[in-house]
């Protein structure tokens, strides 16, 4: 597999944590004024911390779906270094952001009392935690990969169904009856749930109608099993691709 590299924009992400905080410890300022609706300023001026209405440490949740070092690796750099330069250092004295990585499953991780503030996860976990506690969406990413010299933008998350090129047995969801099927879990939007309902569209049952179907708990271990013809074909989220 060739090396992706993953850009995040965090603009709106960084906009609308700076507008959490903000709601929270404006009690006598006139935040209309100082920050306009739909401006990004990142330049003027500091906030008083106020240790009523606001933590000295926040912590983003990040949900480890590839590992725990791969998400070291690729939000690092976030959800620690980024914000802390570039939200945390606008308050007087700074306030800090801290990562909380976890591979269990996210609503394992709450029902343990994990002191979050904010979570990052897919589109999967969110629609259980959003019906289960009240969670509510701030902000989505935009990724840019580049791979072979070639950049792709990617603003929809969405799966993907993946077999090897010289595969001429899969051509289509039909064929996918009585092939080995690589996923990532049951519970997962893009790596199994979104390929699952386009085969019930086709009037396919994936835990029926394939001969197995194989839970990896991972991108990444579901590709190398169809490189290394463990399965037919492989479900996998957006830009694995590419």
């Amino acid at each position: 597999m060739n090396q992706i590299t993953t850009v995040t924009k965090l603009q709106r992400v960084l906009l609308l944590l700076v507008s959490h905080i903000l709601f929270v410890s404006s009690q006598n300022e006139n935040i209309s004024e100082l920050w306009p609706e739909g401006e990004l300023n990142c330049v003027r001026g500091f906030r008083q911390y106020n240790p009523i209405t606001q933590k000295k440490i926040y912590h983003v949740g990040v949900h480890a779906s590839a590992g725990i070092e791969t998400a070291k690796r690729e939000f690092n750099l976030t959800f620690e270094e980024y914000l802390n330069e570039a939200v945390g250092k606008r308050w007087d004295p700074p306030i800090e952001f801290k990562m909380k990585i976890t591979d269990d499953s996210i609503r394992d991780w709450l029902d343990n009392r994990e002191d979050v503030d904010f979570m990052y996860t897919d589109t999967g976990i969110y629609s259980c935690i959003g019906i289960e506690i009240g969670a509510k969406p701030i902000a989505t990413t935009v990724a840019r990969l580049e791979s072979r010299g070639r950049n792709y933008e990617l603003d929809i998350f969405a799966g993907t169904m993946m077999v090897l090129a010289d595969n001429d047995d899969i051509g289509s969801i039909e064929d996918l009856k009585g092939k080995v099927i690589g996923a990532q879990a049951f519970s997962d939007f893009a790596g199994a749930q979104a390929q699952f309902y386009m085969m019930q569209k086709e009037g396919i049952n994936p835990l029926i109608d394939a001969k197995q179907v194989i839970f990896t708990g991972n991108n990444e271990d579901t590709i190398q099993g169809i490189l290394d013809g463990r399965w037919d074909v492989g479900f996998v989220r957006t830009g694995q691709v590419e």
